[in-house]
């Protein structure tokens, strides 16, 4: 157990060392501690959270090719430290860090704070977030706290359930967590162009990065079921509902619901996967297909345009076009033959696997229709912009920063958003995750 005078004296501790670190490698800083409640600040299980902590820190740097030029651990009586002296863009790196505080439920564990080399500390203000929530209402953390809104007993209780989740020995809860991952992942790939990134919001007025992240921390029961799921009947109906969940979470802003549809099929594929085949990702995308089989013809049976509801059912009517039902009963061969070689080939080049990310997206939006480009900007727009990239490509396979940041500019002047691209490269880096973390 750890006293008060203990805790205030590690803090100011803590202080001294992150100054040494700023002093010492003149870099960003990112400075890593557990959020318990109580005095009891030191476990094997609190020590398996950090563990994870330090897991999902370093992935997203590496994601993001931002080396660490210094890594230390300290074991406090007050709880283990990480401290990350990092060669990135401080915002950046708050970003990224905030993403995982966001996204994943042990997230509201970690207190990760971020340095600017010069020893200022990057605010939540300062990436547009508002104070951090409630472990347990989701209301403001420090105004439940000054009022003592929850009992000691339940606050530890809650934390103690949120880290024994983490660490389980669960495999849905494994793979749930990639799946999460990748959606961060996939959000943060930037520059993409006209969708959410790092950079901007793309074409969108209605959500930005961080409601992303939201949007996918409240996928994550769900994730969790259709990794223990088989039939797709059943996921359908696990869908419908996520789809509720996903919408409450984001004030009814559509925001994953082609991931809903998608990940249902990966996810229990990939949790019927065992052994070494959980590495052959052709495999998976074979057992995702089989269990929609016959879906296009089901679900467009009879369609015409007089009689069309929605987008997807227009576009099959007037273009034959089968959207993401034909991509999935073709066993996604978005991502099969154009995202996984190309990430696969630029990561052996030793490129980032942002920078792989981006160039895959713009093979999957010259190589497929993309109905949400379609129904943004029509028919002959989306056609022009994919043979717009189809020409930065053939001139360049790895467009630069500054042409990368032009496409985005012209899709976002066209108003377009390829939308499901966007999710096929989720699917591929749920597929990469799993082949490189899932055993």
């Amino acid at each position: 157990m750890a006293t008060l005078e203990q805790i205030l004296d590690n803090r100011e501790e803590r202080v001294r060392h992150q100054e040494e670190l700023l002093d010492l490698f003149e870099s960003t800083l990112i400075s890593f501690t557990m959020n318990m409640p109580g005095s009891e600040k030191n476990s094997p299980l609190i020590e398996d959270g950090f563990n994870k902590g330090l897991f999902l820190i370093s992935t997203m740097l590496d994601f993001y090719g931002i080396d660490t030029i210094n890594f230390e651990e300290v074991r406090a009586v007050t709880g283990p430290e990480g401290f990350f002296s990092v060669d990135g863009d401080a915002v950046t790196v708050k970003k990224l860090m905030s993403a995982i505080e966001t996204a994943f439920p042990v997230g509201r564990l970690f207190d990760i704070d971020v340095f600017h080399k010069t020893g200022e500390k990057v605010s939540r203000s300062d990436i547009g977030r508002g104070p951090r929530k409630c472990l347990i209402c989701d209301r403001d953390a420090r105004e439940c706290a000054r009022t003592h809104a929850h009992t000691y007993e339940k606050l530890v209780a809650t934390a103690t359930g949120l880290l024994e989740e983490a660490v389980s020995d669960d495999r849905s809860a494994e793979i749930a967590d990639l799946a999460i991952l990748s959606l961060i992942l996939e959000a943060s790939t930037t520059c993409k162009p006209g969708l959410v990134d790092l950079r901007n919001n793309g074409s969108h007025k209605d959500m930005d990065f961080f409601l992303l992240c939201e949007s996918a921390a409240s996928l994550y029961e769900y994730f969790k079921a259709c990794a223990a799921t088989r039939d797709f009947g059943d996921l359908r109906e696990l869908g419908i509902k996520a789809e509720e969940t996903m919408l409450k979470a984001t004030g009814g802003v559509n925001t994953h619901k082609g991931i809903v549809f998608i990940f249902a099929l990966l996810l229990s594929a990939i949790g019927e996967t065992e052994g070494d085949d959980i590495h052959d990702s052709s495999l998976i995308l074979d057992r995702a297909g089989e269990k929609v089989k016959g879906i296009t013809a089901a679900d467009f049976k009879n369609v015409t345009l007089e009689n069309a509801k929605t987008a997807g059912e227009r576009f099959y009517a007037e273009f034959g076009i089968t959207g993401i039902r034909g991509q999935a009963e073709m066993k996604f061969p978005g991502v099969r033959s154009l995202a996984i070689p190309v990430i696969s080939t630029l990561l052996k080049e030793g490129y980032s696997l942002n920078d792989a990310g981006r160039i895959a997206l713009l093979h999957i939006i010259a190589g497929t229709d993309d109905t949400n480009m379609i129904k943004r900007g029509g028919m002959e727009t989306a056609k022009k912009a994919r043979d717009r990239i189809l020409r930065l490509l053939c001139d360049n396979n790895m467009p630069t920063d500054e042409e990368l940041n032009e496409l985005d500019d012209e899709f976002i002047s066209l108003n377009l958003s390829p939308g499901g691209s966007a999710d096929l490269l989720s699917a591929a880096y749920l597929l990469c995750l799993c082949d490189n973390f899932l055993s």
